[in-house]
């Protein structure tokens, strides 16, 4: 017993290693990101671009708590080596995903000019175009959740970096070329588009089992989970990403929020590490 104790904690850390280390890699790309758009931006697009980043990270708090549910389940499932059941459920956690995501994007579409009012955002389709980037990653938390549950944390650590790159590449491209923060925008919606087509690709062994149904699953049991989280999650979210909605709703003037944003790179690089 104390053997396998013994093998276990270092499986643990060797995973956890590998982990730690290709995140802090993805970590690395999105510090640079900042540094470097805040050269090649005006201050008031960094701020508009900051506001957005902060949005969306608020949005996808559903997204952040489908992942955190395909996590547990996907590990819980594969603990007991019963595929069919975390099949079934990576199916129908991605038609929840994509149910969700169509959702979001409803309700941008709808309420883009009221937010960009309230924000203080010159385009209403920078809202738009930022829904749909939050709403790519719905789909794609479930795969990553899944690929981090079945311990493939290689290609689950990768599918940050791929997000990562094509964010930091796509942005100083688009940026460079002159499309400004739509440029950023769909350099966003790119990365999480790769990713996830990676991340669905890594689990296409599962996506192809035959005969596996999702009511096999206990969904009473992950519903109760999911409202656990829920506020938890959604309390987290605004008070690590609300200051610069804060700022940028009540700044008085439009450079305000591009110079906090400058300050805050660097106030929360501690937070990097702490994820």
């Amino acid at each position: 017993m104390a053997d396998g104790l013994s093998r276990a904690v270092r499986e643990f850390e060797k995973n956890s290693l590998v982990v730690f280390s290709i995140m802090m890699i993805a970590n690395l790309g999105n510090y640079l990101y900042q540094i470097i758009m805040g050269k090649l931006l005006t201050t008031e697009s960094f701020g508009d671009l900051n506001t957005l980043l902060s949005l969306s990270m608020v949005l996808s708090v559903p997204a952040g708590i489908l992942q955190l549910v395909a996590t547990k389940y996907a590990a819980s499932f594969s603990a007991w080596d019963e595929a069919g059941k975390a099949s079934g459920l990576l199916r129908k956690l991605i038609r929840i995903s994509a149910f969700a995501a169509m959702i979001t994007f409803v309700i941008g579409l709808a309420f883009a000019g009221f937010i960009s009012q309230v924000l203080h955002i010159s385009q209403g389709s920078y809202i738009i175009f930022t829904m749909a980037f939050v709403s790519i990653g719905y789909v794609a938390a479930v795969a990553n959740g899944t690929l981090q549950g079945l311990k493939r944390f290689v290609p689950f650590g990768l599918t940050s970096v791929i997000s990562t790159t094509c964010k930091l590449i796509g942005g100083v491209a688009f940026v460079a070329l002159g499309f400004g923060l739509y440029g950023n925008i769909a350099a966003l919606f790119i990365g999480s588009l790769c990713a996830l087509t990676f991340g669905l690709y890594m689990l296409r062994d599962l996506l192809r089992l035959k005969g596996t149904e999702a009511s096999q699953v206990d969904w009473s049991e992950i519903r109760r989970y999911f409202h656990a989280v829920f506020w938890v999650q959604l309390m987290t979210a605004i008070l690590t990403n609300g200051d610069i909605l804060l700022v940028k709703t009540f700044a008085i003037h439009p450079t305000d929020a591009g110079i906090y944003s400058s300050g805050m790179v660097i106030g929360k690089i501690s937070m990097y590490l702490a994820t």
